[in-house]
C-alpha cells in the first residue's frame, strides 16, 4: 500500500486537533468548576449539564471534577448532587450523553 505525503499530513493534523480539543476540555473542566462560588442552583445545574455532556461526548466519561463540592449560594454541592445523565447506570455513567460510536 502506497501512502501519500498529503494523507499522512492530514492524519497528523486531525490527530493534533483532537488532542488539543481534549486537553482544552480537561483544562476547562478542572478550572471551570473550581472558580469561586456559583450564585444560584439553576446556573450551577446548567453548567454541570454542559460540562457533563461535553466531557461524555469527547471522552466517554464524566469529568474528574463531577463529585467535587463547590459553594452554591449557602450550600456546598457537586454536579453529581444536582444532575444525573439520562439513562445513566453503574456500567455507563454518561448514559445518553455518551456518543454512540464510543459504546
Amino acid at each position: 500500500m502506497v501512502r501519500s505525503k498529503g494523507m499522512s499530513m492530514t492524519l497528523w493534523i486531525v490527530i493534533s486537533a483532537v488532542v488539543i480539543v481534549v486537553v482544552a476540555l480537561v483544562i476547562l473542566t478542572i478550572f471551570g468548576s473550581s472558580m469561586g462560588g456559583v450564585s444560584n442552583i439553576v446556573e450551577f445545574r446548567k453548567n454541570c449539564e454542559m460540562v457533563g455532556k461535553t466531557s461524555c461526548g469527547a471522552t466517554g466519561f464524566l469529568p474528574l471534577t463531577w463529585d467535587q463540592k463547590v459553594k452554591v449560594g449557602d450550600d456546598e454541592l457537586s454536579c453529581a448532587d444536582v444532575v444525573t445523565p439520562p439513562n445513566a447506570n453503574e456500567d455507563n455513567p454518561c448514559g445518553d450523553w455518551k456518543v454512540k460510536e464510543q459504546e
